[in-house]
């Protein structure tokens, strides 16, 4: 069968049209509807993962050589016991009748509130971990296509790798128990910590790849 092959410049649209919709995810998001989430991790994954016969529309473009956006601090990769994340911030539900905070929360993106790091190369940045629970290891890569693969993105599987699993269950259900001076309270954390990992992910992308579209520059053609 013949084939087409897209010049640079239609994959610049494409490109374009991905981080559109990208940013259209990540707005319902930010509305408070995070089932999107896999629709995010999806498109994270068109641009940015690439195997032995397909490539990401990245690397297609020959952006992987940018620097890419990095909200997250070293997390030690020890053994033992444990609890790090980057990256990502805990908010107090609040009481709707008196608008105090409750003792459940859930996580949210920290967007770029959160301490300045130096941007990584791609392939460091794909592969940091970003997330320690005793032995469980989680980098960006391994976060996006298990939510892709096989948790609701482009398919439903009936397994799940047990890290992403244990990943959801604990960031889900997890409660720390604090002492002082006002007394021992026990904060639950109810939800969100896939979702909001996903989506500091793309704010991390669109950061990268933003001084393209607001010059309108095609990165192929620069000449």
């Amino acid at each position: 069968m013949d084939k087409y092959y897209l010049k640079d410049s239609e994959k610049f649209d494409s490109l374009r049209q991905q981080l559109q919709m990208l940013d259209l995810d990540n707005q319902n998001y930010d509305d408070g509807n995070r089932f999107v989430t896999p629709e995010i991790a999806t498109r994270l994954r068109v641009l940015l993962y690439s195997k032995s016969h397909s490539k990401g529309l990245l690397k297609q473009l020959n952006l992987l050589g940018l620097k890419f956006k990095n909200t997250s601090g070293p997390i030690r990769e020890g053994t033992g016991g444990g609890f790090q994340m980057v990256s990502l911030q805990v908010v107090a539900l609040k009481n709707p009748d008196t608008n105090k905070p409750l003792f459940d929360h859930f996580y949210a993106p920290i967007f770029r509130d959160g301490p300045s790091y130096p941007p990584e190369p791609f392939p460091q940045w794909w592969n940091q971990v970003i997330y320690r629970h005793d032995d469980i290891l989680m980098t960006r890569k391994k976060l996006v296509l298990a939510v892709t693969n096989k948790d609701g993105g482009a398919h439903i599987d009936d397994h799940l790798e047990t890290q992403y699993h244990l990943m959801k269950e604990y960031g889900s259900n997890m409660t720390i128990h604090a002492e002082g001076s006002l007394g021992n309270f026990d904060f639950h954390f109810t939800r969100g910590i896939i979702e909001a990992f996903i989506r500091q992910i793309s704010f991390e992308v669109i950061e990268t790849l933003n001084p393209f579209l607001r010059a309108k520059i095609d990165p192929t053609n620069e000449s």
